[in-house]
């Protein structure tokens, strides 16, 4: 009966949500390297709008999105804020999160990439569903909204000068990979508006 316990192991490891066997042997589990967990499922990413824990909101196609004045180290410049959940990777990941959006000519321009390497915050262990807020994507100062309640905000290239953020779509992408190099990917085209203020 030495094989009971670790049959026992396997089966409740592949459970899939709603608390029912993927299959009834998990058919080509996963188990990481890098933190020991056993997985019988492709990785997830979900975008999100997040400065912290308590004000999540998943984004999806077609969803607002706040262009946001001020921040924690100045109060000059605007951005969007991203979070990101994840389910099926280690805790320990790369972010890359690439802020684009599509001028009036329907050219794709990019306005900031960012990569950062992060210990996820673990919201169901069991289910390894995991999550990180608080990644600011900066407009650049050629896109700055038309923002009433900073009318007066400048910068070199010309507030605006490019276009208003709030007039076209813009576009998310995130990317996680964790250590074992699995990764999962999600992304939405977004309405942006104007605006929140966080100085």
């Amino acid at each position: 009966m030495r094989w009971a316990i670790p049959l026992l192991w396997l089966l409740v490891a592949c459970a899939d949500p709603a608390g029912e066997d993927v299959e009834p042997d998990c058919p080509a589990p996963f188990e990481s390297a890098t933190c020991g967990e056993l997985r019988c499922f492709e990785p997830e990413a979900r975008l999100a709008s997040a400065h912290g824990p308590h004000d999540w909101v998943y984004l999806e196609e077609g969803a607002p999105l706040a262009a946001e004045f001020g921040g924690q180290t100045s109060t000059c410049c605007y951005h969007v804020m991203v979070g990101v959940e994840t389910e099926g990777l280690c805790p320990i990941v790369e972010i890359s999160v690439a802020f684009s959006l599509e001028d009036g000519d329907g050219a794709l321009v990019s306005l900031h990439d960012q990569v950062r390497n992060v210990q996820m915050v673990r919201e169901e262990p069991a289910r390894s569903i995991q999550r990180f807020w608080g990644l600011r994507s900066m407009i650049p100062c050629g896109w700055w909204p038309d923002d009433p309640a900073h009318p007066d905000a400048a910068c070199p290239e010309g507030a605006g000068s490019r276009g208003r953020i709030e007039d076209q779509p813009v576009h998310l992408r995130v990317t996680v990979e964790d250590r074992d190099g699995r990764r999962a990917t999600d992304e939405a085209w977004l309405d942006s508006w104007c605006c929140t203020d966080q100085s």
